[in-house]
């Protein structure tokens, strides 16, 4: 049976052991399949329960130091590795590896080039100041004009976090902006928003939204439509054909959706919701609608850059395909 002697000797031998090979023989010599410890515990079965009771107890502790002492020796073998490859002379004739060039992920493309549009036009970007994922029920719904009986206030719709919310529109960010700024008023909002949806080749969760706010004492729908059809040209050029049909949002009135066409498809897909501020939007948030109007309207980013990219599933924006990320390139 082995003993503390037998252990004492062991662990000066481990201690002793200068490369990985001799480290992982010394491994299995004690704690291998065959190894000393594990042959030792096999024979407890042939001894009686008071005695079985004692040996364990003891080979428990002789096994724990051979661990210890193999742990440490391990740790002692790396550092002399690691020294032995810091002291070895580099050699400054040998090419430099192929550094594999990064991309801007394409969502980021479309957000900086949506910006960049945006501010040529005179609006301000409140992403840092007025964007919050995590929002007031009154920031999401009351002060937008939608009813307490919407459906999209259920749980079903809205993820809730007691109190609060996971934000379902950057229109959110409307109230904020309007009962913080007086008008004129021209604000862009950019950020992430929540919604209870199945993931399919357009929908996801969690996508993104710019959010565009314009208020004003002479404000008209004409500078909505000329506002929209600029940014869309600016990213798609002349060709890209688009539709506006009526709709309905209960913080705009009136209320429209603008498509776009896919040729290849040969369908059309709906990219923004728009329209003039409702009156009620502007009181509550205490300025006089009899004084002022405005526009709003919120795009999705990953159907822009789906359709910038010719990507066939919205989910590709979240995949793990590098090589057809880094070629997206707008405008780089």
């Amino acid at each position: 049976m082995i003993n503390a002697q037998d252990i004492h000797d062991g662990i000066n031998i481990i201690n002793q052991t200068q490369t990985e090979a001799d480290l992982e023989s010394a491994r299995l010599h004690w704690l291998g399949k065959k190894g000393l410890l594990t042959n030792a515990f096999k024979a407890l079965g042939a001894l009686d329960k008071d005695e079985r009771v004692e040996k364990a107890k003891s080979l428990n502790e002789f096994k724990e130091k051979i661990q210890a002492a193999l742990v440490q020796s391990k740790l002692r073998i790396s550092q002399i590795l690691l020294n032995e490859k810091l002291n070895q002379q580099l050699d400054m004739t040998l090419p430099a590896r192929d550094a594999i060039k990064g991309n801007t992920h394409p969502i980021s493309q479309v957000i900086n080039q949506l910006h960049r549009f945006f501010e040529l036009r005179g609006f301000t970007s409140y992403s840092a100041e007025h964007n919050f994922d995590v929002e007031e029920e009154s920031n999401n719904f009351s002060l937008l004009n939608i009813p307490e009986n919407h459906p999209a206030r259920s749980m079903q719709d809205t993820f809730f976090i007691g109190s609060q919310l996971l934000r379902t529109h950057v229109s959110a960010s409307q109230p904020r902006i309007l009962k913080q700024l007086n008008p004129p008023i021209k604000a862009v909002v950019f950020g992430r928003v929540y919604r209870s949806d199945q993931p399919d080749v357009t929908h996801v969760p969690v996508f993104h939204q710019m959010e565009c706010l314009y208020i004003d004492k002479k404000c008209h729908f004409g500078h909505l439509k000329d506002t929209i059809d600029a940014f869309i040209r600016y990213l798609f050029g002349h060709s890209m054909k688009t539709r506006y049909r009526s709709s309905y949002f209960p913080f705009t009135e009136p209320s429209v959706e603008i498509d776009v066409w896919m040729p290849e498809e040969k369908q059309w897909l709906e990219i923004l919701g728009a329209g003039m501020v409702h009156p009620n939007v502007i009181k509550n948030c205490g300025h006089d609608p009899d004084s002022f109007r405005g526009f709003a309207f919120g795009v999705g980013i990953e159907r822009l850059a789906m359709l910038y990219f010719g990507l066939k599933d919205v989910r590709q924006l979240y995949g793990a395909d590098v090589e057809l990320l880094s070629g997206c390139d707008l405008w780089q």
